[in-house]
């Protein structure tokens, strides 16, 4: 005795699968699946790419012990209880890799469903929308910087005292431009004094000398001065030339700073 059956819509399904199993592996994003207690159930090539950390390593983690996240915990737990509810997701917020890298990520979320039709588990997908991220802060940057460029010039034209113009420049650009310090000096021999300031870290200058020549004056301000030239300080914790300021600096939160 012998039997037949039609397998053409099992064969159909099963390429099917294998076709979307090749497409998650291959995709870009990092896509991974979690139960319900955020255990990790899979972890596509984009995630063992973009977050560092194999799939043999990943599976079976809980998502938090692996992928470290900015987002306040209230928030954190808010989205973690939607997600057991079902309800779609999307947020956005700084994650830290395997390496220490620190990426923005756009996170969709979606509850996947089985066979029967029951709820089992999420799918999350994870898009490293960092380079987007910086470009955007650039732009809101340079806005900020057009926007005070435009508030001095109009102040420049309207103010006649020379003092009052110094002082309120120092003010348009520490408040619209959002530095913790902007000052104004006057060189007097040697020294360079404070003669207009503003900003929340103002107390600063009355902690530091600055000169033009000697170990004073080696200095980004003292430098600017003596040569005639811009000049930036990328890394006040790093840069010996400001380590007659560096403790001042840091304590007031300075990371970096520029002379003109």
């Amino acid at each position: 005795v012998s039997f037949s059956r039609d397998i053409t819509e099992t064969r159909r399904a099963e390429e099917r699968i294998g076709y979307q199993a090749l497409l998650l592996e291959n995709i870009n994003d990092a896509v991974y699946g979690l139960d319900d207690s955020f255990r990790i159930t899979s972890w596509n090539r984009g995630a063992e790419r973009i977050l560092g950390w194999r799939a043999d390593e990943a599976v079976g983690k809980e998502i938090r012990t692996l992928i470290k996240s900015e987002m306040p915990e209230a928030e954190s737990a808010a989205v973690r209880s939607r997600m057991s509810e079902g309800i779609p997701e999307r947020v956005e917020t700084w994650v830290v890799g395997r390496e220490g890298n620190r990426l923005f990520a756009e996170l969709t979320t979606h509850r996947l469903l089985d066979s029967a039709g029951k709820a089992s588990g999420s799918v999350v997908v994870l898009r490293d929308a960092t380079e987007r991220k910086r470009a955007e802060s650039r732009i809101a940057r340079l806005a900020r910087l057009y926007a005070v460029l435009s508030r001095v010039n109009e102040t420049i034209v309207r103010t006649p005292d020379a003092e009052a113009l110094l002082a309120e420049i120092c003010r348009i650009i520490s408040e619209e431009g959002k530095f913790p310090l902007v000052w104004i000096g006057k060189v007097e021999g040697t020294k360079v004094k404070p003669i207009a300031g503003c900003g929340p870290a103002s107390d600063y200058l009355k902690e530091v000398r600055i000169e033009t020549d000697g170990e004073l004056g080696q200095g980004p301000t003292g430098t600017a001065i003596r040569e005639s030239r811009a000049v930036v300080n990328d890394d006040f914790a790093s840069n010996l030339s400001t380590s007659p300021w560096q403790r001042q600096a840091l304590r007031f939160g300075f990371r970096a700073s520029a002379s003109f």
